[in-house]
């Protein structure tokens, strides 16, 4: 069932009338149609994933807070069954391809197609109430009928003021039509061996409804350890002995790390807190000679540092900022980094399990403002 997300005549109307006056370094020209987006997304999943069957399922324009088309949320299917999305971003005048799955929909897409079946609808009519707002890395909000809209990756609802806040660096950029066919070069893709790919990882909901992104990664991170590669030191730790169970084991792991990092379900947790969530559930200080041991991976470190932590066999607990320079709760994502791949035109991509699905994405290095992680080590 192919779902479009599209404008009224009314705004197609104004969109052409008005679209000449947006900003000065950009044409009409410059702007894509939606065709042109779609060709692209679509010949990008088929051609990486060697599979001409599949077709386009959901296409959803995404807009700034100015009313102006901000990027698109492309999610595909093959044989009814879901085969990824795409989101091409068009804040910026680099690649626009900044994220997508071969996996799953995606958070958006899920909720997409979960309120489409409540509806029974096979098409929105789009209104300026009901557009969906992407600001740029992290920033896509989801309107309610209350007036508020939901935050897609902060898991919580915030008001039309926040979204406007979040919008002062979204600045569409020049050239963004000059688009390549690209593809996936599938020679580079690397995922750390022994991992499940989504039917062996926790999601947040798994254990709180807050925000807990970055209890929840290291709690990923350590099952990784303990329970795929068989280090004792996690799945027999005295610290849980209790459990007796898996699922009574992965809690009593979240349990721990959370405790350490003293997050805050309601707001996040502090950077400079992520490693004592660590020592907690082990009760060490990380050593050379210990039990674990973790590698900070600063921001503004090249990409070949990701690239070598995960050769290596070892998850980073990756965070990926909205907004440069804070070490605030909610101002970013704690992620599950477990593997990398490149375009055909040199685009470098991490891939990532946020939280949020069972199934993992790939987002392009360097999207967020401000990116950084540790590289965990478990004996």
């Amino acid at each position: 069932m192919k779902k479009i997300f599209m404008p009224t005549l009314t705004f197609l109307f104004f969109f052409a009338f008005s679209i000449t006056s947006y900003a000065n370094d950009i044409n009409e020209n410059q702007y894509p149609t939606d065709e042109q987006a779609s060709s692209y997304a679509l010949h990008f999943m088929q051609t990486s994933q060697e599979d001409s069957s599949i077709e386009i399922d959901d296409f959803v324009r995404l807009y700034g807070t100015d009313g102006m088309i901000t990027g698109y949320y492309i999610t595909f299917q093959k044989d009814g069954q879901p085969a990824g999305y795409t989101l091409l971003s068009l804040v910026s005048g680099e690649d626009p391809l900044v994220e997508f799955s071969f996996e799953s929909n995606g958070v958006l897409g899920e909720q997409l197609e979960q309120e489409m079946q409540a509806n029974s609808m096979d098409e929105t009519i789009e209104s300026s109430e009901q557009r969906i707002i992407y600001n740029g890395a992290g920033l896509l909000y989801k309107p309610l009928s209350n007036g508020e809209y939901y935050s897609v990756y902060e898991g919580k609802n915030v008001s039309i003021s926040d979204t406007e806040a979040s919008a002062v660096n979204a600045t569409i950029g020049g050239g963004i039509i000059d688009w390549s066919d690209a593809n996936l070069n599938t020679n580079s893709i690397y995922k750390i061996p022994l991992f499940g790919y989504g039917t062996d990882y926790w999601i947040m909901t798994d254990f709180s409804s807050g925000g807990v992104c970055y209890p929840t990664a290291a709690t990923n991170i350590l099952w990784y350890w303990g329970n795929n590669c068989g280090r004792t030191s996690v799945m027999n730790n005295s610290r849980i002995s209790g459990a007796t169970t898996l699922w009574a084991k992965a809690q009593a792991i979240f349990g721990l790390v959370h405790q350490g990092m003293l997050t805050v379900d309601s707001s996040g947790t502090f950077d400079f807190m992520i490693t004592n969530g660590y020592a907690n559930f082990f009760g060490v200080s990380a050593s050379s000679t210990g039990v674990w041991n973790y590698k900070k991976i600063s921001k503004n470190s090249a990409y070949s540092e990701y690239k070598a932590a995960l050769n290596g066999q070892c998850p980073i607990h990756l965070v990926l900022h909205t907004k440069a320079g804070t070490i605030l709760r909610g101002e970013g994502h704690g992620v599950y980094c477990f593997g990398y791949a490149s375009s055909n035109t040199g685009v470098n991509y991490l891939f990532v399990m946020d939280g949020w699905n069972r199934g993992g994405r790939f987002v392009k290095f360097n999207y967020y403002p401000q990116v950084f992680g540790y590289k965990i080590y478990v004996r």
